[in-house]
């Protein structure tokens, strides 16, 4: 993850998409909340909790998957599913009261690959949470939890880096899987467009969903306009002091082309 920070950051540099976009306290407030969002899961291990609620389930499809096929396709189908998982949860923290917690990732007003990392804890906690049991159920090896772990973040930097896609590239590869280009529409500081482009790896989620929309040249706005504070307590404060006005979920589906 360090390595792929390190080539991010320097394509970033080397030709950005918007110029102007600075480091300082943004990047210490969106790394705080990212050592803030690992260390709440990893202490209160919702996850762990979801499997003993469970009762030690141990059965699923992935499970008997598993035992019987390939160790290749297994984790081929794990990171499918679990990107799939993903896109599901990123649809749930836009619905209230969960975007009240997601909104702190929004409200970055400029984007580059720290956002990807700007998480309100209690966003990263019900999204622990949540998976724990749909993946507990589903009997997903830990293995292949791990290696998403690993890919995961990973995407999400990629897909917040503030960095210029040739066109066509651009183009090819949002056939398949989420570019800059393809996100940073998400984060338009217009509401109707926080409906479109949830994926976190795969782009085809979105457009099973209708919620897909092609990736753009417009210079775009980001943030939130009501929400955005710079500093590590206020974001972290921000899901609590704010009024509901101010944190209204956006709707979900994108405005028509």
């Amino acid at each position: 993850m360090s390595a792929a920070f390190v080539v991010l950051a320097a394509m970033e540099t080397h030709q950005p998409r918007d110029r102007g976009t600075a480091a300082g306290l943004r990047w210490v407030t969106n790394f705080c909340l990212f050592g803030a969002a690992i260390s709440c899961v990893a202490v209160l291990a919702p996850h762990r909790l979801a499997g003993l609620l469970l009762g030690g389930w141990s059965g699923g499809p992935l499970a008997v998957l598993t035992q019987y096929a390939n160790p290749w396709l297994v984790l081929a189908v794990d990171l499918i599913l679990l990107d799939a998982l993903s896109y599901a949860l990123h649809r749930l923290q836009h619905i209230r009261p969960f975007w009240r917690f997601h909104a702190v990732h929004h409200a970055d007003e400029q984007v580059d690959l720290t956002t990807g990392l700007r998480h309100h804890p209690g966003e990263a906690l019900v999204n622990a949470a949540v998976g724990g049991i749909v993946l507990t159920l589903l009997g997903l090896p830990p293995w292949a939890a791990a290696a998403y772990g690993v890919l995961a973040p990973v995407f999400d930097m990629w897909t917040h880096v503030n960095f210029t896609l040739p066109p066509r590239l651009e183009r090819v590869l949002s056939a398949v899987i989420v570019t800059p280009g393809v996100h940073r529409i998400h984060h338009s500081d217009d509401p109707a467009y926080h409906g479109a482009n949830f994926g976190g790896i795969l782009t085809i989620w979105d457009r099973l969903f209708s919620t897909w929309r092609p990736p753009t040249q417009t210079r775009l706005r980001f943030g939130l306009g009501t929400v955005g504070s710079t500093g590590v307590l206020h974001a972290l404060m921000d899901p609590f002091r704010l009024p509901q006005k101010q944190v209204e979920p956006a709707r979900q589906q994108p405005p028509a082309e």
